[in-house]
């Protein structure tokens, strides 16, 4: 789940955007610093251990969500885990398109500080967009045991696609843009600032858990599980990978990410059922929980969905594969072919008889996306401290 914008940090959207606008919930106009830190210091003072996220398909493994409380609210909100992006937003409950969605208020959350003077308006690559304020409160991911303060995006306004999804949000893992350059323009605005490094900002969950000890490391081990196989297991490992859902062997030294916002990795080779076809040059590869699709450089993406036995619908500029392809498609990555299953192919909730939209489609980019479709297929690690990637064939 990409933004429009490049630059994706919460803040970076934020600092020349300190206007006047619709509050985004009935609560205080400011609040006080305060420390960030948790109260759960028997916990941190412990040897720490990784967090296991259980992480639920949905929409025909459109998005993974994840289940996590804020406040005293009684009710979980579900979040879209998302490393295209870098925010963490969830809705108001006086937003006027929240619908059925979770929100946070004041009733539910006694804890909850707003600065209303910070603004931020974030625009999703698929036509939706989020607006509001910043806030922060008591946020519990999952089962962990802990809990800490976070800061977040209090989305006051929404339009799109994403009103109607399931999603009560998004927590995004993508990399913290610097932000130094505004320490002096929001040191007397942003409530809950905190300085990792050179960076000031709305930091990673990865990181701010690790700096406070609840996790060893900024490290992230993602494993999307499929729903055909019943959509049982997925998990994002918090703190470091499990191995229980990978082929050690098959792990790849690591990867420099070569991407400033997002996880990045250099395909250098497509093949379809083993043999290779022509591509234009090597490209950059974002990998990417919020999508399904694999997006590549339009004649590159003709040119797989030829090889699958495709056809252009050319008014709407979108690719459909027969339903029952049993073709490999493979991307070379750190010198391994990356397999994806062919049921991964199709996305069948765009059927059209024996015809099913592909889940490879084309765009005017040059990069390459790698959604769910891919990212169902291999275990991907992802950290922070080094800012380097591997991928394993899962077990």
């Amino acid at each position: 789940m990409q933004l429009h914008v490049s630059f994706k940090g919460l803040l970076a959207a934020v600092v020349v955007a300190l206007y006047a606008c619709d509050d985004a919930a009935a609560a205080p106009t400011a609040f006080p610093i305060i420390n960030g830190e948790s109260d759960n210091s028997t916990i941190a003072s412990r040897a720490p251990t990784p967090l296991r996220i259980p992480l639920t398909p949905v929409n025909e493994d459109l998005n993974y969500i994840a289940s996590l409380s804020i406040g005293n609210n009684p009710r979980p909100f579900n979040v879209v885990m998302d490393t295209g992006s870098s925010d963490f937003w969830v809705y108001a409950e006086a937003c006027p398109q929240r619908g059925t969605h979770n929100g946070v208020s004041p009733a539910t959350s006694p804890e909850l500080r707003v600065d209303n003077r910070v603004r931020w308006n974030l625009r999703y690559a698929e036509g939706s967009f989020v607006r509001g304020i910043a806030a922060e409160d008591i946020v519990r991911l999952g089962d962990a045991p802990f809990s800490s303060y976070v800061v977040f995006g209090l989305a006051g306004q929404a339009a799109g696609a994403i009103t109607s999804g399931i999603e009560d949000g998004v927590l995004g893992f993508g990399l913290q843009v610097s932000l130094l350059w505004i320490n002096l323009q929001l040191a007397a605005v942003f409530m809950h600032a905190r300085q990792s490094g050179s960076r000031i900002g709305i930091p990673n969950v990865a990181e701010d858990l690790a700096r406070q000890g609840f996790i060893p490391a900024p490290i992230l081990g993602w494993f999307l599980s499929r729903a055909l196989d019943g959509g049982h297991g997925g998990e994002l490992s918090l703190g470091a990978p499990n191995q229980a859902k990978f082929d050690p062997g098959s792990l790849t030294p690591p990867i420099p990410n070569v991407d400033e916002e997002h996880w990045g990795v250099t395909v250098t080779g497509v093949k379809i059922n083993g043999m290779p076809i022509p591509a234009n040059r090597d490209r950059v590869a974002l990998l990417d929980t919020g999508s399904t699709e694999i997006r590549l450089p339009f004649l590159d993406a003709n040119t797989v969905n030829q090889q699958l036995g495709g056809l252009l619908d050319a008014p709407t500029r979108t690719f459909y594969i027969p339903c029952d392809t049993d073709r490999q498609v493979s991307f070379t990555i750190a010198n391994q072919d990356w397999v994806i299953d062919p049921r991964d192919l199709v996305a069948r909730r765009f059927r059209r008889g024996v015809w099913c939209q592909s889940n490879i489609q084309g765009h005017q980019d040059v990069a390459v996306t790698l959604g769910t479709a891919f990212m169902k297929n291999v275990y991907a690690i992802m950290n922070y401290a080094t800012n380097e990637i591997q991928l394993a064939r899962l077990h």
